[in-house]
């Protein structure tokens, strides 16, 4: 159910048995003559699948491109002989070949990315066994009852997404320690099968709204980026989406950002934390702080991408975990919150590789539909539709 690029966006964590955004088949190897000829398909984001020709799955090779793993050694030396499972092939890898050559040894190739390409030797083919399984019987019965479920199943939507966001009688100390948050209540931000999971606080005063967030991550707050108009981009980062025109149904809807949309990317610039406004429709912003985010696939424009000179962030982050602590102006978001105030947005947090050189995975509270890590405007852009709603006590 999740073929090729697209697809693949819309999959879930892997699991057994699952194939998830086969782009290509890279090759056919003859096993043995139990087994016959299997192929090998290149997934989407960074797993391989083995299946026989008459149609039998035969198991998965190397790790989905957003789970952690790990980074190639600094020496091609280190990777003669070296296990390759625990890697990725990361996001879109366009690339490779499969087969059995003369001296009977099953190799592949591929293109690690942005880092190398190798040939690799796939051990393990041998182990595959056939056996009778006997044979299943399946009635009318079952099948209309099956289709039953089904039908149920579809019908079954989530509970749409609500948080109340409380109001602060003093302001917080923005320290990442959270001392001043007890009693604030606290949103979920996580996917099912995805081992990094977090969670996120809102408030406001007369003069800014507040947000936190804790991210387990087993390698905390990774970005290296240099450019703070790419930060989502380059590393460890959490963002705030936000419509600030309305809660109404015809917002909901939308599938592109307005004028009153924005996002604010918080994460590291120079080693110090920084928070950065973007903003897509903003008919004052002045033409210097215009970006246009290309890529072959389609451009994405945003009238301002600025960093919130007045915004107050603050990290605190121990082995396997990090909080993000920030006070942002609400005259510089444009927003005038008041009690009874309903508006739609999202929390998200961007997981880095363990080098931090680039993000491998988006997870939100709202929005599901978040695998896509390899183009550019597309991950700068947010989809209004996909937000919860926000309600101002």
């Amino acid at each position: 159910p999740y073929p090729g690029v697209h697809g693949s966006h819309r999959a879930p964590m892997p699991s057994p048995g699952s194939v998830i955004g086969p782009l290509k088949i890279a090759g056919v190897a003859h096993v043995n003559d139990e087994v016959g000829r299997v192929f090998l398909m290149r997934g989407n984001l960074g797993q391989d699948f083995i299946m026989t020709t008459d149609g039998l799955f035969v198991g998965a090779m190397f790790q989905d491109g957003r789970l952690p793993g790990e980074s190639l050694p600094d020496k091609e030396s280190a990777l003669v002989g070296m296990p390759m499972e625990n890697f990725s092939h990361g996001g879109e890898p366009f690339n490779g070949w499969f087969g059995k050559q003369a001296d009977g040894k099953v190799r592949m190739t591929t293109g690690f990315p942005r880092q190398a390409a190798m040939i690799l030797a796939v051990n393990g083919l041998e182990s595959i066994r056939r056996f009778d399984a006997g044979e299943l019987a399946i009635t009318a019965e079952q099948l209309a009852a099956a289709d039953r479920d089904n039908l149920a199943r579809a019908d079954r939507e989530a509970p749409p997404k609500v948080y109340a966001v409380q109001r602060f009688d003093a302001p917080p100390t923005v320290n990442g320690r959270l001392d001043d948050w007890e009693g604030v209540p606290a949103l979920t931000i996580d996917r099912v099968g995805y081992p990094l999971k977090g969670t996120a606080r809102m408030a406001y005063d007369d003069t800014h709204l507040y947000v936190t967030y804790s991210v387990q991550d087993d390698s905390p707050w990774l970005n290296e980026g240099k450019d703070f108009t790419r930060l989502f981009k380059t590393g460890d980062a959490v963002d705030l989406q936000l419509g600030l025109d309305d809660g109404t149904p015809a917002h909901a809807k939308r599938r592109d950002p307005g004028a009153g949309d924005i996002r604010v990317v918080m994460s590291q610039l120079g080693g110090k934390p920084v928070a950065v406004l973007m903003k897509p429709v903003d008919p004052g912003a002045d033409a210097k702080a215009a970006v246009d985010y290309t890529s072959p696939v389609a451009p994405k424009h945003f009238d301002r991408v600025e960093v919130l000179a007045d915004a107050a962030v603050r990290i605190v982050k121990t082995d396997r975990e990090y909080i993000v602590e920030a006070a942002l102006p609400l005259s510089a978001l444009g927003l005038k919150p008041v009690k009874g105030l309903q508006l739609r947005g999202d929390f998200g947090f961007i997981a880095s590789d363990a080098a931090g050189a680039i993000n491998v995975a988006r997870t939100y509270w709202a929005n599901k539909d978040t695998n896509l890590v390899n183009d550019l405007p597309q991950e700068s852009w947010f989809t209004p539709s996909a937000w919860g709603s926000i309600r101002f006590e």
